[in-house]
This record gives C-alpha cells, sequence and structure tokens, in this order.
C-alpha cells in the first residue's frame, strides 16, 4: 500500500479506482496515521460507546482520547474531508467548541499499576524492573522508574508506597536501582544452586554479573549498611570479598578489573609501559591500557571534566599515559631492569655492558637530551644519565662481527626449534629482538652490503630466510605447513577438513599459481600441491548471504577476499560477459563467490578512499576491467542498467520492470550523475527522447 500510495499521479486509473471501490480513503490528503487512529474511533463507537466531546471523551483510552480533543482544538484548520469524516462520528463544528479535555482516572490508573507491580512481583521476586520493562503490555518498568524519582522528590502517596514497600521493600533504594536488580539476580542464582566463590573468578556466572560481583568486592567498605547487609545475605562477606579476584577473559573488563591487572603488571615490571598486544595473567592488559590512554581526551572533550581512571593509574605509574610515544617508555624500561640489575650505565665510556640495541638507544638519548621533555629527563636522571654527563656520552661500540654472531646464535637456536626464520619483524627470541636483526641482514643483502659468507652462514639454517616474493608470504606458508601437518591435501573439493584460513590461502595460492616464483612453486609442491592440482582446485560449495536484518545466512569461510585471491575469477568473469556490472551479491564463476567477492572490494575502496582521500591501490586492477565495477550511485542501478543494455544489445523486448525503470531515468533525469546520463545516452535515452522503451521494442 505503502508503494501504490507513492506512485501517486503515475499509478493507473485502474488501480486507483480498483483500490477506491475498496476504501475511498486509501490515500488521502493528509497522512495515513491520521486516518488510522480516526478508524479507531470508528470501531469504538461501532461497538457502542458514545463520543461525548463536551464530557471528555469518557469511555475511550487515554491516548485515543487526547488525540480527539487535539482534533477538536484544531478543527478549523483541518481538511474539509476531514471535518466531514469527524463529524460522521459526532465531532462537529459546535461539538469541538464544547469540547473537555481527557480527563485521566487516576484511581482507575493507579490501580491498574498496582496490578501489573503485584503480577510483575510474584514472577520476579522484586520490583526492581528497567525502565524498559514491560508486563503484559502494561509500561511498568516506567511506571516504577516514575514513582521512584516521586518518591525521592517526597511527593509520593504514602499509602501507594506502603502498597509498593509491602512487596518490595528495596523497590526504590536509595542507590541505584541498577545495584538492586543486579544483587536480587545474584540472590536468585545462589537460591538455584549456583557457588559464590571470590577466589575463583565467580566462574559459575556470566560475565555481566561476575564483573559486577568483583566491583562490589573491591568497593565493599564504601558500601551503605544495607548493601553490605543484602551481600552478606548471599555469601558475600568483608573477609570473603578480600579474596576476590577477577575474571581474566572477560570481553568487557570494568574499571576495577583494569586496575587489579594493572597493579599486579606494574608489581611485576614496576611500569605500565605494555605493549597493546601484552598479556598479564590472562588478561589483555597492553590493550586495556591503550584504550585508557585514548579515553582522556574523549572525556574531557564530552564532559569538561578530568577523566575519573586518570588519578587512580597515576598512583600505580606516574607516567602511565605520557606525552610521549610508548616506544620511549618500553626502552626505558629496558635500561632500568639494567641498572636494577647492578649494571651501572657509563656514558663516556659507550655503556659498557649494556646490550647494543640498549646501549645505542641510550646514546640517542643524550644526543638529544636538551630537546626531550622534562619528564624524560627526570626518569633519565634517575637511571644516572644527567645535564652534565649526557655531553660526554659516546657511542656504543660493538664490532660487527660480534654483533652478528650473537644474532646468528638466536638464528641458529629460533631455526632448531621452528626450523625455518621466517621471523616477523616485531618477534623477540628469548629476550633478543631476532625480528628485528634479520630484517637489517635482509636490507644489508638488498643494498649489496651484506658479505658472502654471513649470507652463506644464514643460508645454511633456512635456505629462503630471504625470499624475493617478500616475507609475509613465507611466514604464511609456514603457518599452513604446521596446521596441514596430517591432513591429506584435496585441492578439487576445495580443501575439506583444513582450518578456514589455510583453506583460503592455500585456494588463492592455487588461483595464482601461474604468477608465483619458481621458489613458492617448490615450496608448494614440498606440501604436496602440484601444478595439476592447482589447475584442479575450486572453492568449497557454501551457502552465501549477504547480512541483513533478521539473515543468518553465513559469510564465505573457505575463500579468500584478498585481491589476489578472487582477481583472476573476476577477469574470467568480465571476458565471458563483457564486464563486471551484471555480477549481483550472489553470482559465483566457476564456484567462487564472485558477487561477494566484489561487495567486499568496494566496501575496502570506499574505506580507503575515505580515510585517505586517495583511490585504493588496486584500482587500475579492477578498473581496467570494468571502468564502472564501483561507480558512485548505487551499484543496483549499474546491474539493472547492465541487463538493460545486453537485451538492448540481443535486440530483446525489455521486460516490464526494466521499462518502467527506464520511465523512473526520464523522469528523474534532472537528478541523475552525469556520468549515468552519458550511460544512458549510449543506449538510446536522452531528455527529450521520451518513448525509448517503444522504440526499442520495435
Amino acid at each position: 500500500m505503502s508503494n501504490q500510495r507513492a506512485a501517486g499521479p503515475q499509478l493507473s486509473p485502474e488501480r486507483s479506482q480498483a483500490l477506491a471501490a475498496l476504501d475511498p480513503w486509501w490515500n488521502p490528503a493528509w497522512s495515513t496515521l491520521w486516518q488510522r487512529i480516526y478508524l479507531r474511533a470508528r470501531r469504538l463507537l461501532d461497538s457502542g460507546t458514545d463520543i461525548r466531546p463536551e464530557q471528555g471523551f469518557p469511555g475511550t483510552s487515554e491516548n485515543l482520547g487526547t488525540w480527539l480533543y487535539r482534533q477538536c482544538q484544531v478543527y478549523s484548520s483541518l481538511h474539509p474531508q476531514q471535518r466531514r469524516l469527524l463529524a460522521q462520528i459526532g465531532i462537529s463544528a459546535e461539538a469541538a467548541r464544547h469540547a473537555l479535555p481527557r480527563r485521566r482516572n487516576l484511581a482507575e490508573a493507579r490501580e491498574q499499576g498496582l496490578t501489573n507491580a503485584r503480577a510483575y512481583w510474584e514472577q520476579h521476586g522484586h520490583l526492581c524492573a528497567s525502565a524498559a520493562d514491560t508486563h503484559a503490555g502494561f509500561p511498568i518498568g516506567q511506571w516504577l522508574t516514575n514513582l521512584r524519582v516521586r518518591a525521592r522528590r517526597g511527593i509520593l502517596d504514602p499509602a501507594l508506597r506502603q502498597q509498593l514497600d509491602a512487596m518490595d521493600l528495596w523497590w526504590a533504594p536509595p542507590w541505584p536501582s541498577d545495584w538492586q536488580r543486579a544483587c536480587y539476580a545474584v540472590r536468585e542464582l545462589v537460591r538455584s544452586g549456583h557457588p559464590l566463590d571470590p577466589g575463583s573468578a565467580f566462574a559459575p556466572f556470566d560475565d555481566e554479573l561476575g564483573q559486577w560481583l568483583y566491583t562490589q568486592c573491591v568497593s565493599y567498605p564504601g558500601l551503605a549498611v544495607e548493601q553490605r547487609r543484602q551481600l552478606a545475605a548471599v555469601g558475600l562477606t568483608e573477609q570473603t570479598a578480600a579474596t576476590a579476584r577477577p575474571n581474566p577473559a572477560t570481553h568487557r573488563p570494568s574499571l576495577e578489573t583494569g586496575l587489579y591487572y594493572a597493579r599486579s603488571y606494574a608489581a611485576l615490571h614496576g611500569d605500565l609501559n605494555a605493549s597493546p598486544s601484552a598479556q598479564h595473567e590472562g588478561f589483555p592488559v597492553g590493550g586495556w591500557l591503550a584504550r585508557q590512554r585514548h579515553q582522556p581526551s574523549l572525556h574531557t572533550a564530552k564532559f569538561a571534566t578530568p577523566y575519573p581512571a586518570d588519578p587512580l593509574l597515576a598512583a600505580i605509574d606516574p607516567w602511565w599515559n605520557p606525552p610521549w610515544k610508548g616506544d620511549w617508555q618500553i626502552n626505558h624500561r629496558a635500561a632500568r631492569k639494567l641498572v636494577e640489575n647492578g649494571i651501572k650505565l657509563l656514558p663516556a665510556q659507550g655503556f659498557p655492558g649494556t646490550p647494543d640495541w640498549t646501549g645505542q638507544w641510550l646514546y640517542t638519548q643524550c644526543v638529544a637530551y636538551q630537546n626531550l621533555h622534562p619528564g624524560q629527563q627526570q626518569r633519565l636522571t634517575q637511571l644516572g644519565i644527567t645535564t652534565a654527563n649526557s655531553g660526554t656520552a659516546r657511542p656504543r661500540r660493538v664490532t660487527q662481527q660480534a654483533s652478528f654472531d650473537t644474532g646468528l646464535a638466536y638464528a641458529r637456536s629460533y631455526a632448531a626449534r621452528h626450523g625455518h626464520l621466517a621471523v616477523p619483524r616485531s618477534a623477540n627470541h628469548h629476550g633478543y629482538r631476532l625480528g628485528t636483526w634479520l630484517a637489517h641482514q635482509r636490507k644489508r643483502a638488498a643494498n649489496g652490503r651484506l658479505p658472502h659468507r654471513r649470507a652463506e652462514a644464514l643460508d645454511v639454517l633456512d635456505s629462503w630466510w630471504n625470499p624475493s616474493w617478500g616475507l609475509p608470504w613465507q611466514i604464511a606458508y609456514h603457518a599452513v605447513r604446521n596446521e596441514i601437518h596430517g591432513h591429506i591435501l584435496n585441492a578439487a573439493a576445495g580443501f575439506p577438513g583444513l582450518p578456514p584460513a589455510a583453506t583460503r590461502w592455500l585456494l588463492t595460492q592455487c588461483t595464482n599459481y601461474g604468477d608465483l616464483h619458481p621458489g613458492q612453486q617448490e615450496l608448494l609442491t614440498g606440501l604436496g600441491i602440484t601444478p595439476q592440482d592447482a589447475h584442479a582446485a575450486r572453492p568449497q560449495r557454501e551457502t552465501r548471504m549477504r547480512r541483513r536484518t533478521g539473515t543468518n545466512g553465513p559469510r564465505p569461510t573457505t575463500v579468500s577476499s584478498s585481491i589476489d585471491g578472487g582477481l583472476p575469477y573476476a577477469r574470467s568473469y568480465a571476458h565471458t560477459h563483457g564486464g563486471l556490472g551484471t555480477a549481483d551479491y550472489t553470482t559465483e564463476h566457476n564456484g567462487f563467490p564472485l558477487g561477494w567477492w566484489l561487495y567486499e572490494q568496494r566496501k575496502r575502496a570506499n574505506a580507503h578512499l575515505r580515510r585517505t582521500g586517495r583511490p585504493w591501490p588496486h584500482e587500475h586492477a579492477l578498473a581496467a576491467l570494468d571502468p564502472w565495477w564501483n561507480p558512485p550511485w548505487r551499484i543496483s542501478w549499474q546491474h539493472t542498467y547492465n541487463g538493460l543494455r545486453s537485451a538492448l544489445a540481443e535486440h530483446q523486448r525489455p521486460s516490464a520492470s526494466q521499462r518502467r525503470w527506464l520511465t523512473n531515468q526520464h523522469t528523474n533525469w534532472h537528478t541523475l550523475h552525469a556520468d549515468q546520463r552519458t550511460l544512458l545516452t549510449t543506449i538510446g535515452l536522452n531528455p527529450t527522447n521520451k518513448r525509448l522503451q517503444a522504440t526499442q521494442s520495435k
């Protein structure tokens, strides 16, 4: 019906007459909401209830009576046909002038609220309903919330409060009702057999209640007497609260939980200089601290008050959120550990006894000492580096051969354990920055500065330690090799039985097998993938649906959404169909979900453009197949256009939907993008050609 109303004058007379025969007011000149409420009043009148404006519309619901009184107030400004309809239910111009507002029956409303409150209490055992809760269609949560406000202001009827107190003494507590509701939830779970064990991080309870219980343990001394009494009734006394520990696996850690692990981390390391990926006792303390460092500026901008967690974290580490980079803090910690272990930092002697990386960092700080932040200078002074001796600092002197031998020893240890040297740049091995050292050796090799003997020493450990195709591929190769150990690879079936990530990577390699380096092909052969297997590889069959509200269709899990994973299929499809415009979300090509893959590429291209203001790096690869693969208008428009263009090229009659689409384009020509107009012109549509569809049909 909404579509028919939206058609307006374009709706055919036959359809309009057919709908008018069912309801003369199916498309009124006023809002359909007005019409629907009017029909409610009409049905009430038909049921035998008279509508009497002069008495305040007795017998109507509060909402309907209020609406009817509003119509009486604006009677003179209504449409003539609206006044005619109101006259049919007894509201004439005379009656509207004498109308009284709808009077609410307070006694009836109170009794209705009490009845629903009693039913809610019998079902849940309390009256701490949230504001959004309803019971049998009655907004019990909002009703109780309004009464709590009146109770706190001291204007609630004592008789009504007495009846509610008889059901639940703490229905309007002096503390937040959320607290009371959580306490009641814990009480019910304890009664049903859930053990309350603070020492086990309240494992039997869900994440939210477990976090709440730990928060109560931390703030136990500051709770009201009645709050502590209620907690003691469920087994949480002051003595047991002192033994509580939070759950490190929580998805939404509370401030108290984060502070617990922050204190534990600082006790172990002496500060809060944790990398974003750092874990402590199973808790992601690095990620939590990174979020806390991001919050102060946001909180101050929104509330114009200091961030509440700032003083609590500053009590643990005054420099938990310094104005300089976190890398500086981590290097400072390494230097501080040396001092704590008894090594004296001697700038004038080149920091003897310190590791190569730390010594060089200390020398860099001495050189830039005058430009450092006062807080940085203060922290260096604690290590023994002052303004006076920083000027005498000499570089950390370690011979290149000694440094290489140290790194080679750690590389030999890593290769003996893992079987390769595909080490990420950020990786450490037994405290040594092996990833950074290997990256430095690869850089020297690329520049022709790595001696032949040193390169041979690394080749002995791993012949592919410096692959010409880049380290990320080599790291992924070894990860997949570990995952497929013991599995039989079936490329033609899409590598069933493997983890999704391994399946996606293997299918991508098979798809681009011809473009791989001979060394990469040799490594894949070592996994059992021959050129014949790569040619026969096909994705697994999966149910694929675009995610929308109310749909549960899974996304593809065994195919890669990377540009390399789908570009060969896109080339094949564009060669067959003359472009990519006819591939909708569900389109598959040779078993590959090409429509879904194109959808993912459009998302990435648009996100990159919004973030950087520059075109996506892979834009040219897809634009070479179809210039309009990602147009600035809706892709559904492009699908329809390409379908119509194909039909016209094959001298087929456009379908009814295509003819309607053409009519809409002509009607809305002035709103179209300039490139859309150009595309339409190529198939013969222009502002003056109103009969394109008929012409093309002939």
